[in-house]
């Protein structure tokens, strides 16, 4: 009864936060790119710094890993390697998320991580409002090292809406007039160019699918105890089966079911048609094969050049893991297509 409680009273800033979300896109287009980050940053060592969220202190926090601006002799083939973006999975650890940003980094490439808050990916209004945030500090990462191409990873089903959530708000904030004093803050090329154009590849982690009430509560039960998404329906039955209960309704609630297919859209319509890569396993306990296959077909139809790994034995985004060779030589192979 209280969670529902609690659910209902975060339903009804569904329809009192629109207009204010549909502000804040706008004004992350308009807004400048600082170029530093603010306020409450601090410096993680001389090669970090370390951002974290207000609205949620345990589960949002960005990192960007970047080379001393001050570092001498770098060769011109170290300036074109793209930056990578990484967008977090549900419940991730901080531990766990921080490898693959070490891991690019071993590659030579400067990095900014990104972990959705919770209620961001079932809440369109406050996935909205952190879409935005997103907008204005991947702005302020890309003034950093400009002219340099962008690849982004992206984790399971929380990072596959996240994007398709700021994708959204791209189109949206680039479809709506702008005001004189807005013209004069905002460059000429719109927000989906200046965002989307760098991006020149897309990496796929354990996503995508549809949001169905089974997977919902296995995903989040697992992400709310910190357990592996393969064992909980067996560790905790009951729990996973009053979430299924839960998100039965709650995912067909028409603001969040419009959602829902307002990302997947913008999936098809927004996301850049630049080269894809799906790294997946017949053994995730989260996310179908046929589903990752079939989202494949989708952006084959789209004119996208697809490539994909799947592996038979590796957990929901346990592919590193399980696999480091393998998964790093996917890597490489796939930043030598895209910077082709």
């Amino acid at each position: 009864m209280a969670v529902a409680m609690q659910f209902g009273a975060s339903i009804d800033r569904i329809v009192t936060g629109r207009k204010l979300v549909r502000q804040q896109c706008i004004n992350a287009a308009a807004r400048k790119p600082s170029g530093v980050w603010q306020a409450n940053s601090r410096v993680w060592n001389r090669h970090s710094t370390w951002l974290t969220s207000d609205f949620d202190k345990q589960s949002t926090w960005l990192r960007a890993l970047h080379q001393d601006s001050q570092a001498t002799n770098k060769s011109s083939e170290s300036l074109q390697k793209p930056l990578v973006i990484l967008i977090g999975w549900l419940g991730a650890k901080e531990r766990h998320f921080n490898k693959y940003a070490e891991l690019w980094q071993r590659m030579g490439h400067k990095t900014f991580g990104y972990q959705p808050p919770t209620n961001s990916i079932v809440l369109p209004p406050i996935g909205s409002a952190k879409a935005a945030e997103f907008i204005r500090d991947v702005q302020s990462f890309q003034s950093l090292h400009l002219h340099q191409p962008v690849i982004y990873h992206i984790f399971s089903n929380a990072g596959f809406l996240f994007f398709g959530t700021v994708l959204r708000a791209i189109a949206a904030a680039d479809a709506l007039p702008l005001s004189p004093s807005q013209q004069l803050t905002t460059s000429a090329c719109s927000l989906q160019h200046n965002m989307l154009q760098p991006v020149k590849g897309l990496i796929l982690d354990s996503a995508p699918c549809r949001l169905t009430p089974s997977i919902s509560a296995r995903g989040f039960t697992a992400a709310v105890l910190s357990k592996p998404a393969k064992s909980i329906q067996m560790q905790h039955p009951h729990l996973v089966s009053a979430a299924r209960l839960l998100f039965t309704p709650v995912l067909k609630f028409p603001p969040i079911a419009n959602r829902q297919d307002q990302i997947w859209q913008a999936w098809s319509n927004t996301a850049p048609l630049c080269p894809q890569l799906y790294l997946y396993s017949s053994a995730d306990a989260l996310i179908p094969p046929s589903a990752v296959q079939q989202f494949q077909e989708l952006q084959k139809q789209r004119g996208v050049q697809v490539h994909s790994k799947m592996w038979i034995d590796s957990a929901h985004c346990e592919h590193y893991r399980i696999y480091p060779d393998e998964y790093v030589s996917q890597l490489e192979r796939f930043v030598e297509t895209c910077c082709r």
